[in-house]
């Protein structure tokens, strides 16, 4: 599907990229196996979620609070479930769009990511019993 095109156009142009930069959370030996076992049929797309970006320390974009004009511009999320890294294990890629979080509405779910702007992927492991993302880089 849509999220595992993506993980194949990242890992395609991930190449050229500053090797520390491209693997953020991963160590260099899970992203090479993990970009693997999507080959091999290893990894299932588990969900996508939309929400707002506003890029803090960066453009601060306004939004979300009483008062604020909408700003923000859409970020999804995808999950993936590599069964070679158990069952309390994701990795999670993030891609930023130029798509504005207030006109999601009025496109195809589809299509929300089809204007991005970056990429980042981090390992999420179940701590004291909530899902938590490695920090990206």
């Amino acid at each position: 599907g849509e999220g595992l095109a993506f993980l194949q156009l990242f890992r395609e142009t991930s190449a050229d990229a500053d090797e520390e930069a491209t693997r953020n959370s991963l160590s260099p030996n899970t992203w090479d196996d993990f970009c693997k076992n999507v080959g091999k049929g290893k990894v299932e797309a588990m969900c996508v979620v939309d929400f707002p970006y506003a890029d803090e320390g960066g453009l601060n974009l306004k939004g979300g609070k009483t008062g604020d004009r909408e700003e923000r511009l859409l970020e999804r999320m995808y999950v993936f479930k590599d069964v070679t890294l158990g069952e309390d294990t994701r990795v999670v890629l993030h891609v930023h769009t130029l798509r504005k979080w207030v006109d999601r509405g009025a496109i195809a779910s589809k299509d929300r990511a089809d204007k991005m702007t970056s990429a980042n992927v981090r390992i999420a492991e179940i701590v004291d019993g909530e899902w938590k993302q490695g920090k990206e880089n």
